[in-house]
């Protein structure tokens, strides 16, 4: 896998299609650069710049990620630095490395807090913003997700086994009560220890991100995100704790260019969310780009 190197860090990155407009869609916390390849193009296409989904975008832009610091093959790095505007610093170095001078900025819940951050703090650097299911406002995730990931980082601190933690964690009120309301946020959650379980050595980055990352983040309020002037599509689901609906309705109203979809409930089987979430952002794209 190719990486670029910044901040004395090695960062695994893949770019799909080709064109002269780069789109950056950005992962969500404890996820990597599979998640946003799931969207738009897939990895295994026989053709990598034929594009998923509605649209006449083939060959036309090309898609990159990169795996933050802490997630995926990227190493945790000084866990001081995970913060969402490092994070935004790190999207800019890679843009660096690619020679892409200004592109579409996007992502999906810390990957989305991430795209805002770096529009806001290296305008000339965003030509459209693309926020799905925005997960933090005023500097924090919503109470229940803060309450999740505590208890998350407690049971992996303090659990013999990342197997214990797990299972302790899914007998746990909280995780009763995210999964009750969205069954998909609930397996999302249990994701958080199971990568763990999956690769023990993940265990300091895992602990780390989820202790660092949900709440005391710089820039992500409404009066900063009311300076974004670039064309911005907001996208969230109903009945999503980790994701409230209300935080990108605030977003899309304080941002002077937003527009706004709500999207579908999101269910365990996801094809009909990223079906959704293809044609919208489609069509988004081609009312924005030349």
């Amino acid at each position: 896998m190719a990486s670029f190197y910044s901040d004395k860090l090695h960062f695994s990155y893949a770019t799909r299609g080709w064109g002269t407009t780069t789109f950056l869609f950005q992962h969500g916390i404890g996820g990597s650069l599979a998640q946003p390849f799931r969207f738009l193009i897939s990895p295994d296409d026989e053709d990598p710049g034929a594009m998923k989904g509605p649209g006449s975008y083939a060959r036309k832009f090309r898609m990159a990620a990169f795996d933050c610091r802490a997630h995926g093959a990227t190493p945790l790095g000084d866990p001081e630095k995970l913060r969402i505007d490092v994070f935004a610093d790190d999207l800019v170095a890679f843009m660096d490395h690619l020679q892409v001078e200004a592109a579409v900025l996007g992502g999906i819940s810390m990957g989305a807090a991430v795209a805002l951050s770096a529009a806001l703090r290296y305008p000339k650097r965003c030509i459209a913003l693309v926020l799905c299911r925005p997960a933090w406002l005023n500097g924090s995730m919503s109470t229940q997700a803060v309450a999740a990931y505590a208890e998350a980082v407690r049971l992996l601190k303090n659990e013999s086994s990342p197997e214990s933690a797990l299972q302790k964690l899914e007998d746990s009120h909280i995780y009763r009560e995210v999964s009750t309301l969205s069954p998909d946020a609930g397996r999302s959650l249990l994701g958080q220890i199971r990568c763990v379980v999956l690769s023990p050595n993940l265990r300091e980055a895992a602990v780390a991100r989820l202790q660092y990352l949900p709440t005391g983040q710089a820039g992500l309020d409404l009066q900063s995100a009311a300076a974004v002037h670039v064309p911005t599509f907001i996208m969230a689901t109903p009945s999503d704790p980790i994701h409230p609906l209300s935080f990108a309705q605030a977003f899309a109203s304080a941002i002077p260019r937003a527009s706004f979809v709500q999207l579908r409930p999101k269910q365990l089987n996801d094809s009909p969310h990223i079906e959704e979430v293809n044609a919208q952002i489609f069509q988004f794209l081609d009312s924005v780009l030349p």
